[in-house]
């Protein structure tokens, strides 16, 4: 199963801070940017199976303009929302250059978040066959524990820009079950003013 995934269009928050409110809307450029992702995947013939999103506006929002392109309806998964305890802790550093692993306990409200992406991603899986192409729009944070995931650690920061798209697939030939990361953050279809994020 192929999965792709893009993070929302610029949202108000990210230009305007706290004072945007956290179920922040998009800005006219994240709408721009919306369109411009949903124009790109419709004209490249992508055979998208099903499209799920996050229920926050900006998600959202995003999610519906791209939809309207490619004539799909839309599935509202709430396990796809942004993590909210940034404050309350993250991924520790890696144990060193070389090692990954933590070096320090990963924190409680991080592991429940990583619980919470792995949830919907195995709902998700499972209701597709394994030659389908599924669509995800959701945030740059749950994008971020879905390729952690595959990579087998807690300690990246993968950065997911505005309306970037990313594509990994689970793979089962002859030799063995695995996950391919294919590529992360293509803008090609945003002109250089619209890369944002």
């Amino acid at each position: 199963m192929k999965i792709l995934m893009a993070r929302h269009g610029q949202s108000k928050w990210q230009v305007e801070g706290d004072s945007a409110g956290g179920d922040s809307p998009l800005t006219p450029t994240g709408e721009t940017q919306a369109q411009h992702l949903g124009r790109y995947l419709s004209e490249r013939g992508v055979d998208i199976a099903a499209m799920y999103t996050s229920d926050l506006r900006r998600a959202h929002r995003t999610a519906e303009i791209v939809a309207e392109h490619l004539k799909l309806p839309l599935n509202v998964e709430l396990d796809l929302r942004e993590f909210e305890s940034f404050d309350q802790g993250w991924a520790p550093a890696p144990t060193s250059i070389w090692d990954t692993t933590p070096d320090a306990a990963l924190a409680a409200t991080y592991v429940a978040y990583r619980e919470q992406i792995q949830r919907v991603l195995k709902r998700i899986v499972a209701a597709h066959p394994d030659d389908a192409t599924v669509l995800l729009i959701a945030h740059g944070g749950t994008i971020g524990v879905i390729l952690r995931l595959v990579i087998g650690s807690d300690t990246p920061r993968l950065w997911a820009r505005n309306a970037a798209l990313h594509a990994i697939e689970w793979h089962r030939p002859g030799w063995g079950p695995h996950w391919i990361l294919h590529y992360l953050n293509c803008m090609e279809y945003l002109p250089q003013e619209l890369r944002t994020g």
